[in-house]
């Protein structure tokens, strides 16, 4: 289908290559200069002699929105010519420009088509893709956008409305010319790929705005750019209907070539009620100027649907909670957009619920959380580790690449409330050098959500360091500071899809208690806080993990006693008072002989699988066994890890050894379908007690390169990912 066939369109902020040197020849001499005056048009192709002008590198074009779409500029020649056809007024403008790359080329060209789209509409005209823009009721525009290698031209065609037509040939003689000095200019030197683009605000304005909802870096949407604002010839134009939903947070466009091509634009709402009121006001818009026709059936996550034609242009809307996508082409078939809007749909992320024993998204699948801890950031370094190794964007791209599609990201409450700049252990990523710690935490967000990971956020501490505390506050941080630290990042993430979810507490243990004393019980305090995210965030998943012990039972691991459940289970509330079950996910932790010791005693000489079968299903594996039980819900194990210098890590015949513990969990899950986070990504160490900065992590899934994995441990987790 038409929709696939998408050329690699990168954002403004993507295009950070600059080509200081001139192109090339294939014999390595560098060639002369390319003057802007080489981009000019003979003077026979104009009806009468044109005005140029050299313009400098960087000019913006009427037509183009994004910064970065100037970006690489090497020369800009502009032409104007004024004459009279049948004694009317005509003007035609002619701007070429010579780009470093084809890359940066196509960047600019498709920008300026995503503006013909959202200003005018196509108006096919011998077999040239141009579009005609009003201006009032009197005075109207024909444009054209021509690439070819690393050069781009807009031409554009301006007069009477009724008239217009008489300047036709003369758009259509130039287009042919433009296109043959484009192609003849000496072609770019081969680029390497520009880096990746980091959706996210500017550093110091808070929240993120711009969504990896709207795209996947791995997939067909990967060809798109954000846009804001809108082009300089918006206040002329008078558009004939709303293909870009007004008020969003963020906007990402794609362009898809064809004859005239497609236009893909989903915008971004701070929540369902947003979207409903943009997608009143574009479709009571559009009904006034286009034709309404029916849209046949495109898929369950479409709220609401509405379709348009005209001649040679159809358009379609869909809202799916947040998100609106617009579609719209010159093919004049409904169902081709129909069509190509359901496989855009299948490929956005939805929000994440439970149903009985099961993570579900909102068509109802089962949704897999392969994840993997990323710590640090809960640490006196506020940064997640690694970040003087690797470029952060090459460190997701490696977990994504073995498997691991979710992230579990610990936090302090000290780095919510301080929100420090982060001044150390940055030497790979000088991008993030100056910001503060929830800026960088909003980058390797964004980025994991671009690349189709999922984010949970784990409050690992109070104060910054390493390990876990006892209660979920501190002296320092009483409960009222966990419950609104909780809030706000719960709100700095209510629009983002990437996270789906929030674990409440990292391993309450020794003192706390499920029920009984509130200074201690734990399962009160989860109710609060996950009911005050719930009344910012309604949409995000609350994870509770449990306590060290319970009435009767030996030691757990820290977070892993959830025996109190099955009397006493966690009820979680919508702010209208209704049930929240369908967010409520347990997260036991669970660790081996290495870690607990002789707090487990059921690691020793008689330990077998089937003796371990039995204290996990104890503790919590009974929650998630049957779906009618009334405490029933979804296990997610946030923390399991084992060592990893030796095969017997990971897989050991002795009994009550790690190597035993650790094969008998991975089977134990695989067998049961519960997902959970490997502890941990991380190839070094992050600062704290007990901890040396750069020091290798005996539990690391990566080397200290941060760039390949310790095989022992990837070859045991391996059939976990790909069940």
């Amino acid at each position: 289908m038409m929709f696939r066939v998408l050329i690699r369109l990168l954002s403004g902020l993507a295009i950070a290559l600059v080509f200081l040197g001139l192109p090339r020849r294939s014999h390595a001499q560098s060639a002369p200069p390319i003057h802007p005056r080489q981009l000019a048009l003979p003077v026979r192709t104009f009806p009468a002699r044109p005005q140029g002008h050299t313009l400098p590198a960087g000019a913006q074009s009427p037509l183009r929105l994004q910064p970065g779409s100037s970006a690489g500029q090497q020369a800009v020649y502009e032409q104007i010519v004024r004459w009279r056809s049948h004694s009317i007024p005509l003007t035609l403008r002619y701007r070429a420009t010579l780009f470093a790359s084809a890359v940066a080329a196509d960047a600019a060209a498709a920008d300026a088509t995503a503006s013909l789209w959202e200003l005018g509409h196509p108006a096919p005209s011998g077999g040239l893709a141009i579009f005609r823009l009003e201006e009032g009721r009197t005075q109207a525009e024909i444009a054209v956008v021509i690439r070819a290698g690393a050069a781009e031209a807009e031409i554009r065609l301006h007069g009477p409305s009724r008239d217009l037509s008489h300047g036709v040939p003369v758009l259509h003689r130039v287009a042919r010319t433009a296109r043959s000095v484009l192609t003849s200019l000496p072609p770019a030197p081969p680029a390497a790929p520009p880096p990746l683009p980091l959706y996210v605000a500017p550093p110091g304005t808070g929240p993120m705005v711009e969504s990896p909802s709207l795209l996947s870096l791995t997939g067909p949407a990967d060809s798109g750019a954000f846009r804001s604002g809108s082009p300089a010839l918006a206040a002329l134009a008078h558009p004939s209907g709303m293909l870009r939903p007004a008020g969003s947070l963020s906007s990402f466009v794609r362009i898809i070539p064809g004859d005239l091509g497609w236009y893909g634009n989903t915008s971004l709402y701070a929540g369902s009620n947003a979207a409903v009121t943009a997608f009143q006001t574009l479709v009571q818009t559009n009904d006034r100027q286009w034709h309404r026709v029916a849209v046949p059936a495109i898929s369950s996550l479409a709220d609401a649907v509405a379709g348009w034609k005209r001649p040679d242009e159809t358009a379609i809307a869909v809202r799916s909670g947040n998100l609106i996508l617009v579609l719209a082409s010159g093919t004049g078939q409904i169902a081709a957009e129909s069509s190509a809007a359901a496989s855009i749909m299948a490929q956005m992320p939805t929000r994440l619920h439970a149903q009985g024993t099961s993570i579900v998204d909102a068509t109802g699948r089962p949704a897999r959380l392969t994840g993997i801890n990323w710590y640090g950031a809960e640490s006196p370094d506020f940064v997640v580790g690694g970040l003087d190794a690797r470029p952060y964007g090459d460190i997701l791209r490696t977990l994504q690449g073995l498997g691991y599609n979710t992230l579990r990201l610990p936090f302090s409450n000290q780095l919510v409330e301080q929100n420090p700049i982060v001044t150390q252990h940055l030497a790979a990523n000088p991008d993030l050098a100056g910001l503060h710690a929830l800026d960088i935490l909003d980058r390797i967000i964004a980025y994991a959500g671009a690349l189709g990971m999922r984010v949970i956020l784990d409050n690992h501490r109070s104060d910054a360091g390493w390990s876990s505390e006892p209660l979920w506050y501190t002296d320092q941080y009483p409960e009222s500071a966990f419950i609104h630290d909780w809030q706000v990042m719960a709100a700095r993430y209510a629009a983002s899809d990437a996270v789906v979810g929030m674990d409440l507490r990292n391993e309450p243990h020794g003192p706390a208690t499920w029920g009984g004393d509130p200074s201690t019980d734990w399962h009160g305090a989860a109710e609060r806080a996950g009911n005050a995210i719930l009344a910012v965030n309604p949409t995000v998943l609350i994870l509770v993990e449990g306590v060290q012990f319970s009435p009767g039972d030996p030691s757990g691991w820290w977070g892993g006693n959830l025996t109190g459940v099955a009397a006493n289970p966690i009820v979680l509330t919508y702010p209208d008072g209704s049930s929240a079950r369908d967010k409520l996910v347990y997260s036991p932790h669970e660790y081996g002989p290495l870690m607990c010791g002789g707090g487990c005693p059921w690691f020793n000489a008689t330990t077998t699988p089937q003796s371990l079968t039995a204290v996990w299903d104890h503790y919590w594996g009974y929650i998630a066994a049957d779906p009618a039980q009334p405490y029933a819900a979804p296990l997610w194990i946030g923390e399991f890890g084992t060592c990893n210098n030796a095969p017997t890590c990971v897989a050991d015949s002795t009994p009550g050894s790690q190597g035993q513990w650790f094969s008998s969990l991975l089977t134990y899950m695989q067998q049961r379908g519960i997902d959970g986070a490997y502890w941990a990504a991380n190839g070094t160490q992050s600062s704290g007690d007990t901890r040396q900065y750069g020091a290798p992590e005996g539990y690391g899934l990566l080397n200290p390169d941060w760039a390949t994995p310790h095989a022992v441990v990837q070859a045991a987790m391996t059939p976990l990912l790909t069940q």
